[in-house]
């Protein structure tokens, strides 16, 4: 089986080379590095499909990529048949209003007490 993977914040693919060693046990891996233009996910989309195989694959997506591997699945690519996420999120994460942090700090200080 193919698999394809979606680098994280780097890009590039280089902070998991644990990763890729695991996976190259009797499968083909590819793993993409983004062009260092592209930031927004929907332009990181159209750089990664026509770069997909045609053949059966499993797309692993870490950190960064998990909203692009989303992105890649609704489109519904020919011979994609699983995504994988890794230590990843579907959406952009959101910020907490300011007042969290000053209530997690209260709580942390009461709890030393």
């Amino acid at each position: 089986m193919k698999i394809v993977v979606l680098p994280g914040l780097d890009g590039t693919g280089r902070l998991i080379p644990k990763l890729q060693d695991a996976l190259y046990g009797g499968h083909s891996v590819t793993v993409f590095s983004y062009p260092h233009h592209l930031f927004r996910y929907e332009d990181i989309l159209e750089w990664i499909l026509p770069r997909l195989p045609r053949e059966d694959y499993i797309l692993v997506a870490e950190s960064f990529s998990g909203p692009v591997a989303v992105l890649v699945g609704a489109q519904n690519p020919l011979g994609l048949k699983g995504i994988v996420f890794i230590a990843t999120f579907a959406r952009k994460p959101r910020k907490l209003p300011a007042f969290h942090a000053n209530l997690i700090e209260i709580l942390r200080s009461s709890l030393r007490s």
